[in-house]
């Protein structure tokens, strides 16, 4: 049941391109991602770690009766973090206002989407370490449905313009943004006066957050490096047709295996506990690997069946705008199966609590990819951001399998 709301949710973002692209240009969708890639900045720099360490560390805290902490620790650490994004955004909108003023109102929206968003990741990661799947479930959905909704809404209404599709996110994202903390409130029904806050707990819960933002910075650049070159070295238009690729061949796989993730991750981290036990890490080593062998197979069935039925799936997806860069779908796919099967090997590391192994990793491959989307853009356009997509996808699958199984053995 749980898990056929979450593909619910997935299968309603796919169903959003359809709808979108038949009110949208390519030309304006474009513009709509490219505004999205502030979120991609908040959430892999700021928001996006401390959603993982706070997943993390819940049951730590939970199983030593130390939730009236945990819920002090994560009040205090989302001020903190809306304090700093609020300056980035204010600093944003300044240079905004004076290069490009016509973007000022589009940006405001785009950053205000932004810390909405991160603070949802939050609260969603939150509700899933206390196996609150249904609760889950239910802002997921209603985020995308909503989404949808108000996006359609607002450009029937006002007109087919990027700005009053993301107002019609960001709305959406308020609303449930408030949801959640009603169902929050409910989950730390504990005393929260007179909290004394262990500085180790916090310490803890930092160290495990910062090399997720070490390289969080890397993996935005290499992230939006894709759309913005295809906009600096070929067309907005092509921006548009890469957005459709990614929406149908990237984001579903990269969704379904963080809900996989979200699922298994809090079992993975109670199982461990602390991480000492050497016989409890073992299990999860062998768990991880069969889920290794699962995506794998789900990748290259996806690819072909993919490669096979491309068009088709363009005609019942995407308006007909769209249809010329159908025969890219696969590689897209393919890419993805690939990269997620490398983010599920990393589990055992999470759950193991040291995640500076990663770093050496995640920033690496994010300069690769970087280099390569600029490279591949600029001489051979969305074709050339696509093969780049695949070949970084590849060094990532490989390195991280590699990292992950040394690492495994080193702690024998």
């Amino acid at each position: 049941m749980i898990f056929s709301g979450q593909a619910l949710s997935a299968l309603i973002s796919i169903v959003s391109v359809k709808i979108l692209t038949q009110l949208l240009s390519p030309e304006k969708y474009g513009e709509l991602a490219l505004g999205l890639t502030f979120i991609v900045f908040l959430n892999h720099f700021l928001f996006g770690p401390f959603s993982n360490a706070f997943t993390r560390f819940y049951s730590i805290f939970k199983e030593k009766n130390q939730l009236n902490i945990f819920s002090v620790l994560v009040r205090s650490e989302i001020t903190r973090l809306f304090f700093i994004t609020s300056v980035i955004g204010a600093l944003t909108l300044l240079i905004l206002f004076f290069l490009k003023k016509h973007l000022f109102f589009f940006g405001m929206v785009a950053i205000l989407l932004a810390i909405f968003t991160g603070v949802n990741s939050i609260f969603d990661g939150i509700q899933n370490a206390a196996r609150q799947r249904m609760i889950v479930v239910f802002h997921q959905l209603s985020l995308n449905i909503l989404k949808v909704v108000f996006a359609v809404l607002f450009i029937l209404i006002f007109s087919a313009k990027a700005f009053y599709a993301i107002f019609g996110y960001l709305l959406a994202s308020i609303l449930v943004v408030f949801s959640q903390k009603y169902y929050l409130r409910k989950l730390f029904v504990t005393n929260e006066c007179n909290v004394i806050i262990d500085r180790k707990s916090v310490s803890k819960i930092k160290n495990y957050a910062h090399p997720f933002m070490y390289w969080g910075i890397f993996s935005f650049l290499h992230l939006v490096s894709d759309k913005w070159a295809i906009q600096i070295f070929d067309n907005l238009k092509n921006v548009g047709n890469y957005a459709v690729l990614y929406q149908l061949g990237y984001s579903p796989i990269i969704l379904l295996t963080t809900i996989l993730m979200k699922l298994i991750s809090p079992i993975f981290y109670e199982k461990a506990g602390d991480a000492t036990n050497f016989e409890r890490m073992n299990i999860i080593k062998k768990y991880n690997t069969i889920l290794l062998s699962i995506c794998l197979f789900i990748t290259f069935l996806a690819f072909g069946f993919t490669f096979f039925l491309h068009e088709t799936i363009f005609k019942l997806l995407v308006s007909n705008d769209y249809s010329s860069c159908s025969y890219l779908l696969p590689l897209v796919v393919l890419s993805a199966g690939l990269f997620a099967t490398g983010q599920v090997a990393t589990i055992y590391q999470l759950s193991s609590n040291n995640t500076n192994h990663l770093i050496k990793l995640k920033i690496f491959t994010s300069l690769f990819g970087l280099f390569l989307n600029i490279t591949g853009a600029y001489y051979f356009g969305i074709e050339g951001v696509i093969y780049s997509l695949l070949i970084f996808s590849t060094v990532y699958f490989l390195w991280v399998i590699s990292l992950t199984y040394n690492f495994a053995f080193s702690n024998k």
